[in-house]
């Protein structure tokens, strides 16, 4: 057994034991983490089927070390995901299912032939139409990955506000981990391109990044276990430690019908919606609420409620609503009342006026399309 094969097996076991240990860490942040977890999931996996292959060299290992390298695809999106859950946010950010096709489809196709191979197929494996397939999967997953890489540094980029704000230190040193990690995946896939189209010799180049990639990710998970105030998360002003006035389960509930509220009833869209209203639709006091909204999410009712209008405003440009109707017929239905309280808003949580926020946004095509 080779140094290689010893790497893959002790990166298997702790991508094993990562995953395990990362769902006892306390005070967590969650919604993320679960999104880590799975991007571990998938690491190991990728590091699975290459020890098969290097271990047996068989065209069965090297079907099933294909099918896991599939897992590629998944990198992009979940770094982006697992970005954006980093940052605080009223409502729980979902990536949509349109952006995990691409990863179904080519395992669709393996998990096929998979099936269905017989052993005259596996004797000539390694026939044009095999690496023609594996040529477009890996063309997919270089574009992919540069695709995320480009999203993530346009959503950075955009938050810069946060950044400067919400401890510094901590946010750009697990940000610059996954922005490296996809860099360097970018670099590897991209090599491999290289490689099989134009038969370039690369020696031991893509291998030292193919190393590198999982030791990163592994890197993100420990510190998320050591420090899970490393997460970045809305800080709370000095000396402020009042008195607990609703319980866990409280809390949880709340939460729950919380953004059950904003998600499908979406009633931040009232131009009138006072603090009393919200309360009365929770039922419970209005200074409960505000210590909820305070204390959990890191918002006053009027920042927490603009901040909702202008994930509604933004996903309505997105949809291309400004190209029918004007920023200001926008912002109404979005739930502002004027246009100075809407400039201030959206300045205040992009950094960028509407007009310079749209022409940022076409070139870097962020958000979920």
């Amino acid at each position: 057994m080779g140094s290689l094969e010893t790497f893959l097996i002790v990166g298997i076991v702790q991508g094993a034991f990562l995953i395990v240990t990362l769902q006892f860490v306390p005070n967590r942040n969650q919604h993320a983490n679960n999104t880590l977890t799975i991007l571990l999931f998938a690491t190991t996996t990728l590091l699975s089927g290459a020890l098969l292959y290097y271990l047996y060299g068989k065209p069965w290992a090297y079907r099933w070390d294909s099918l896991f390298g599939i897992t590629l695809l998944l990198f992009g999106p979940l770094s982006y995901s697992y970005i954006i859950k980093l940052y605080p946010s009223p409502i729980k950010f979902r990536l949509s299912i349109v952006h995990y096709v691409l990863p179904l489809f080519f395992f669709t196709i393996f998990l096929y032939h998979l099936t269905l191979w017989d052993v005259e197929v596996l004797k000539n494996l390694h026939k044009e139409h095999w690496f023609f397939r594996l040529r477009i999967q890996g063309l997919c997953s270089f574009i992919s990955v540069l695709f995320y890489f480009i999203a993530i540094v346009g959503y950075l980029r955009s938050q810069s506000t946060s950044l400067k704000s919400e401890r510094p230190w901590r946010s750009l040193s697990i940000t610059f981990l996954i922005i490296t990690m996809l860099f360097l995946t970018s670099l590897w896939q991209g090599g491999m391109l290289i490689r099989d189209y134009f038969s370039v010799s690369f020696k031991g180049y893509l291998k030292f990044l193919w190393i590198t990639i999982p030791i990163i990710i592994y890197l993100i998970a420990y510190l998320s276990i050591a420090r899970p105030d490393f997460l970045i998360k809305r800080s709370k002003k000095k000396g402020s430690q009042h008195h607990k006035r609703l319980d866990e389960n409280e809390v949880k509930r709340y939460r729950s019908v919380l953004e059950q509220i904003m998600l499908n009833d979406k009633i931040y869209q009232n131009q009138n919606l006072a603090l009393s209203d919200l309360a009365q639709k929770l039922r419970m006091s209005t200074h409960d609420l505000s210590w909820l909204l305070n204390k959990v999410y890191g918002y006053s009712f009027y920042d927490y409620i603009n901040e909702l209008r202008i994930q509604d405003f933004i996903k309505q440009i997105e949809s291309g609503a400004h190209q029918r109707q004007t920023f200001l017929a926008v912002a109404h239905a979005a739930g502002f009342k004027s246009k100075s309280t809407f400039n201030r808003a959206f300045k205040k949580t992009t950094n960028l006026n509407p007009r310079e926020y749209i022409d940022k946004m076409r070139p870097t095509k962020l958000g979920s399309k």
